[in-house]
């Protein structure tokens, strides 16, 4: 009986462990896809006049680097909400001046089912306030691309 138990821990253990990796592989790609969107957005940043940087980006940015967060402390799920959102935001800068951009990066059926159970996005970018007492949104931050950095997961991901 008890080598039955120490059996049945053992793959449940094992399942899990498979379970996880495969999260971590799924919200890395998500991550990674999101970053290049966001890039893709920061050319368009560029092009708007000021009325139209309403701090959409600054905010992409924000919850991008809180997934980046998540992600290093194996909270895939949250990572990937709060880059679905980084994501969203940035979809709506590349649509100010390019339709044809949009439709292209839009989710796969794969990455739809990743964050069909998002919280808000009221509460996400809570989060991203209660871990940043004070910060402020400004899209003028990211005319210059020096603080553009670190969006995606390339440099946590373990060869």
């Amino acid at each position: 009986m008890r080598v039955i138990a120490m059996l049945a821990l053992l793959i449940s253990t094992t399942f899990a462990a498979q379970a996880q990796n495969f999260m971590k592989g799924k919200s890395a790609d998500y991550i990674r896809r999101t970053a290049f969107i966001i890039g893709e957005a920061h050319k368009q940043l560029l092009k708007l006049d000021s009325a139209q940087r309403d701090g959409k980006f600054a905010l992409a940015i924000a919850h991008q680097r809180m997934a980046r967060r998540s992600f290093e402390v194996a909270d895939y799920k949250n990572a990937v909400y709060h880059s679905a959102y980084a994501r969203r935001l940035a979809m709506i800068l590349n649509s100010y001046s390019n339709k044809a951009l949009n439709s292209k990066f839009k989710d796969t059926p794969e990455e739809m089912e990743l964050v069909r159970n998002s919280p808000t996005d009221k509460v996400l970018t809570e989060q991203v306030q209660k871990g940043n007492p004070g910060i402020k949104f400004s899209d003028s931050d990211y005319l210059g691309d020096t603080r553009l950095y670190k969006l995606d997961v390339d440099d946590l991901i373990q060869p």
